[in-house]
């Protein structure tokens, strides 16, 4: 099959036109969950009420079979410590102050200090 050619019309025209917008997917499904879980997508179904219940898991979002996909990283992230954002967890409220990291997990300050920094 011979490949249409190009004019110099149509490489006006590609050039012209605006990439194509890639947006982030929002949600993931159970399969895609498990996955970045590093475990098969069964044993997730199995034990995801008691990570939900036991362990802070995010839980599914309603209307849909589908988790939030910063959720789940943000729980992953904060080694199951909390799937909200840091405006929103319990700890950081007026009254309670700022989100500290070691309510979270007592080696983040000294993984802080070694590798990263606190955003502004």
């Amino acid at each position: 099959m011979e490949r249409p050619r190009t004019t110099p019309e149509t490489a006006r025209k590609a050039q012209a036109s605006p990439p194509a917008q890639v947006t982030a997917k929002l949600t993931a499904t159970a399969a895609e969950v498990a996955a970045m879980l590093g475990i098969a997508e069964g044993t997730f179904r199995e034990k995801r009420a008691r990570l939900t219940t036991e362990h802070g898991f995010p839980p599914r979002l309603p209307g849909c079979n589908a988790w939030s996909r910063p959720a789940v990283r943000r729980w992953i992230a904060t080694n199951g410590g909390t799937y909200l954002p840091s405006d929103m967890h319990p700890l950081h409220t007026v009254d309670a102050g700022p989100l500290s990291l070691d309510a979270l997990n007592p080696e983040a300050s000294q993984l802080l200090a070694d590798y990263g920094r606190k955003s502004a």
